[in-house]
């Protein structure tokens, strides 16, 4: 398991800090001083990241990335990243540790068309900059509907319960399905 905690310099960690994340957690002023751990892994490689670094977001494009297209990384929306790792901490508090298994985060368009009911204006295909703002997971050794439960309570998100993993969204008005 990679750890990404290194130290960052006060101005790259500044840009990250208030131009992405902590302009999501108006309600989260703690952010500033404490880490925002994410836990998570794919396809054989495991990532411990601290979200308010540089490398830990970084790290979260990466294990987010479109596996079916060349490995293409794109740019996680920090709200996404926010409630997935906030997710993550509720389940922990609730239920015990778990660890996120990525099935998808982004989608270039050939791989969202090949992906069975994927939506043709899913949120996980990128936008400009390749930003995107959806993830499929499986929360290991935490039943899937304890976390969606959980999940039902994220602010502007849409979640959706599959059979084998849930769904986790930025979207203006909350959806659920």
């Amino acid at each position: 398991m990679h750890q990404m905690s290194a130290p960052i310099q006060s101005q790259t960690r500044r840009t990250l800090l208030f131009g992405g994340i902590m302009s999501a957690l108006p309600l989260w002023g703690w952010a500033a001083t404490n880490p925002l751990w994410l836990d998570v892994q794919r396809a054989g490689e495991r990532y411990r990241m601290n979200l308010l670094q540089s490398d830990g977001y970084k790290a979260a494009a990466w294990m987010l990335r479109d596996v079916q297209a060349d490995n293409t990384v794109g740019q996680p929306d920090t709200h996404l990243l926010l409630r997935l790792a906030l997710l993550q901490r509720w389940v922990a508090e609730h239920y015990g540790y778990c660890v996120f298994d990525i099935t998808s985060g982004l989608r270039m368009p050939n791989t969202n068309a090949a992906t069975e009911g994927a939506a043709h204006q899913s949120r996980h295909l990128p936008g400009p900059s390749l930003r995107f703002r959806a993830v499929d997971f499986i929360p290991r050794g935490v039943d899937l509907s304890k976390v969606h439960t959980l999940a039902l309570h994220m602010p502007q998100s849409g979640v959706g319960l599959y059979d084998e993993h849930l769904h986790l969204d930025v979207r203006p008005q909350s959806a659920r399905w």
